[in-house]
């Protein structure tokens, strides 16, 4: 092989991989330039265990389950689930469906889902919590987690990235 075939060839795995690597949080990035911000009622997930490692597990009021959860067939498939807004300017669930809407109402939103076995998971339950940071954002939410919030960005693909925490009168950046 000659040495410009063997460059050429090198630089092209090169960008292939950087590619790939690119591809990766791309839908975050979608989300968080174009998606429509909306707050989302956020639960405990285990009030004993707040942190773990450097991140914090958040569970979402829109994450529980429909009342008949076998319209779901128990298995780990996508869901499409469209989010309208109550009287408190959150965002909860209107419906649950196995299939995308045809179409969404103005006022109403879709975001994508996975079903799981603790309910529908979105990719947004992940909270980075910066080591100094730590102990106050875990007494923020131990004394706030009532009326615990996150703020996300949905695009019109319907994939969430998680913007903020809002925390009693504090509000903490992804």
């Amino acid at each position: 092989m000659t040495k410009t075939k063997t460059t050429f060839l090198f630089l092209a795995a090169v960008i292939v991989q950087l590619a790939i690597l690119a591809l990766v949080p791309a839908k975050q990035i979608y989300a968080r330039a174009t998606g429509r911000l909306i707050t989302l009622k956020v639960v405990p997930v285990d009030p004993y265990n707040i942190l773990s490692g450097h991140y914090m597990t958040l569970g979402y009021k829109i994450a529980q389950m429909p009342s008949d959860p076998r319209q779901l067939d128990g298995r780990q498939i996508p869901v499409y689930v469209v989010l309208k807004e109550d009287p408190n300017k959150l965002w909860v669930v209107d419906s649950v469906n196995k299939q995308k809407p045809s179409s969404i109402p103005p006022d109403k939103l879709l975001i994508r889902g996975r079903t799981s076995y603790r309910g529908i998971e979105y990719g947004i339950e992940a909270f980075f919590v910066p080591e100094d940071k730590r102990e106050k954002i875990a007494a923020d939410f131990r004394a706030n987690q009532n009326n615990a919030r996150a703020e996300i960005k949905v695009d019109r693909f319907g994939n969430p990235a998680l913007i903020k925490l809002l925390l009693g009168d504090n509000t903490y950046e992804y």
